[in-house]
C-alpha cells in the first residue's frame, strides 16, 4: 500500500511484486490440484479450503482502513483508477461470457490516455471476431 501511496507516476506502480505472501498461500497446493482435476467452480473451491481452515471471504474483502487507502490511491492517480475500471470490466466480460460487449470496452479504453491498454486493444482488433467468440464461450481457454 505504501508503494502505491508514494508513487508519483504509473510506472512506479507497475513494478512486479515479489515474495509477497497472501492468505491463500497455505491452500495453493490444494487449489492447484483441484483445478488441474477439473474443478473450476470458485464457490466449490472456496467451500473446500474453508473446511481446511481458510477464514477469508469468497470475495477479496478489504478492511475499512485498506478500502479507504485504496480509494485515496485511486483518487490520486487517475491512470490507475482508469486501468482498474477497464480491467474489472474486461474480467466481467470473461466471467459472464459477454463477448458482445468487447467493441464497447475497446472504445472506452481508447478514450483514456493508456498506451499499454491501447496496444492491447490494437492486438484484439486484429482478430476481434475470434476474441468475441472466446469471451462468449464456456469452452474457451
Amino acid at each position: 500500500m505504501r508503494r502505491f501511496a508514494r508513487a508519483t507516476c504509473i510506472d512506479e506502480l507497475l513494478i512486479k511484486a515479489v515474495n509477497r505472501t497472501t492468505m491463500l498461500d497455505a491452500y495453493r497446493p490444494h487449489l492447484h490440484q483441484q483445478w488441474n482435476e477439473g474443478c473450476h467452480d470458485t464457490a466449490q473451491l472456496h467451500r473446500e479450503i474453508t473446511v481446511l481452515g481458510f477464514t477469508g471471504d469468497i470475495q477479496s474483502d478489504l478492511t475499512d482502513e485498506d478500502a479507504l487507502a485504496l480509494k485515496e490511491i485511486r483518487a490520486g492517480c487517475p491512470e490507475l483508477d482508469a486501468v482498474t475500471d477497464h480491467v474489472r470490466y474486461f474480467a466481467e466480460m470473461m466471467r459472464d461470457l459477454t463477448g458482445y460487449r468487447l467493441p464497447q470496452w475497446m472504445e472506452r479504453v481508447e478514450q483514456d490516455p493508456l498506451p499499454a491498454l491501447h496496444s492491447l486493444v490494437n492486438g484484439l482488433r486484429r482478430d476481434q471476431n475470434a476474441v468475441i467468440a472466446g469471451l462468449s464461450s464456456p469452452w474457451s481457454s
